[in-house]
């Protein structure tokens, strides 16, 4: 015989049930594996969250969960960009547009906290802030450098600290003509 290793082996019916359990063992254990291992993709990281509330923040990119019971969620690590843009009245009684782009850092959110995720709660304390802001100010002052709204935003926080505004750019501050009788502005 050319090959004495492959040569047919007798198999006895325990043997085979022994296999058959070892390899049906294999499987669910792949499977098992597979099912609780999450990875998040670069620039996020994982959390871990059980009803509702943050578990564990694992170090990595990768995270454990238990099937049925916990959840992993993405959470960034980089800055967050966001767009605003506010209808506001100015101090002086004027109607203005702001469009603005914000750049907002998260920090992780503590173990034990409630879970949710915090960027559509920021853009309406945003939204909220830049209108007192510029209810507060008059229409000259909006692009000050020093009372301005850039000034009054940045490092400012945000959802109970979690968010900080990093950077806050005004792209445009357009000032909306009152409308006359006939409809028209």
């Amino acid at each position: 015989m050319l090959f004495p290793a492959l040569a047919p082996m007798e198999v006895t019916p325990a043997q085979s049930d022994a296999l058959f359990v070892v390899l049906m063992l294999t499987i669910v254990v792949v499977v098992v594996l597979t099912a609780t291992a999450h990875r998040v993709p670069p620039g996020h990281r994982p959390v871990v969250i059980r009803g509702n509330q943050v578990r564990r923040l694992p170090p990595g990119r990768t995270a454990m969960r238990l099937p049925l019971v916990e959840r992993v969620v993405e959470w960034p690590t980089g800055p967050v960009e966001e767009r605003l843009q506010v209808r506001a009245h100015t101090r002086d009684g004027a109607e203005v547009r702001v469009l603005a782009e914000v750049t907002l850092d998260l920090s992780p959110p503590p173990i034990g906290s409630p879970h949710g995720d915090p960027i559509p709660r920021v853009a309406d304390e945003l939204w909220l802030t830049v209108s007192r802001l510029a209810a507060s100010r008059e229409v000259t002052d909006l692009r000050d450098p020093t009372s301005g709204l850039r000034a009054a935003l940045i490092d400012r926080r945000f959802a109970d600290g979690l968010v900080r505004v990093a950077e806050f750019k005004i792209a445009e501050i357009n000032l909306l003509l009152p409308e006359r009788a006939g409809g028209d502005r």
